[in-house]
């Protein structure tokens, strides 16, 4: 029974300290967010914060990862993965990070000395995402590719896209930008699974 109590507990704060950090993000960029700040939001102590995550990176990815799940979960068939657009679910997610405060410059210049640490903590959960999903729609379909690599340069192709979309494309739409991408993904998958 404490145990679970525990848990629960553990969980509970797990969740306030990713909540704060959401938080502060609509109102300062990464940079300039501290574990200081990120704690007293949570409320919650500086030793609770260090018991779940040894950064406010380790919040950014995991926060990323909590996203991630819900976005391909709900990607069901194949023609969901195979669409000529966008899932209304990943249009907005471009268009939440065109339109965020923290993101009114690139990512890189947001997150400054963290980025590489963060960059490879969300690419490796997004590519372990859509690796589940990829398997699960596609189970009774042989591939070509294996879905790890092939989850992996999905990954790679959305980490890319926006590490350096203010920069490089800043006149294109979230949702413009995110049916690029998925004829981009529709195309990795369809070589994937060609017989």
């Amino acid at each position: 029974m404490t145990n679970i109590k525990g848990k629960r507990q553990s969980e509970r704060s797990r969740k306030q300290i990713k909540e704060a950090l959401q938080k502060l993000l609509r109102s300062k960029s990464y940079g300039e967010i501290s574990v200081g700040e990120i704690v007293e939001q949570a409320d919650v102590g500086r030793s609770t914060f260090y018991r779940h995550f040894k950064s406010k990176a380790d919040v950014m990815v995991d926060l990323h990862g909590d996203m991630f799940a819900k976005i391909f979960e709900e990607l069901h068939s194949p023609e969901d993965w195979l669409a000529g657009h966008s899932a209304k679910i990943i249009c907005k997610m471009f268009d939440t990070h065109l339109n965020s405060q923290a993101t009114k410059t690139s990512i890189a210049g947001n997150i400054g000395a963290d980025l590489d640490y963060i960059m490879r903590g969300v690419v490796s959960l997004l590519g372990k995402s859509i690796q589940t999903g990829l398997e699960k729609t596609f189970a009774n379909t042989s591939s070509s590719v294996p879905f790890p690599v092939t989850a992996s340069s999905i990954a790679g192709i959305y980490g890319m896209t926006f590490m350096t979309w203010k920069g490089t494309f800043p006149e294109i739409s979230g949702e413009e930008l995110a049916d690029h991408v998925q004829r981009l993904i529709g195309a990795v998958i369809r070589e994937s699974v060609a017989e």
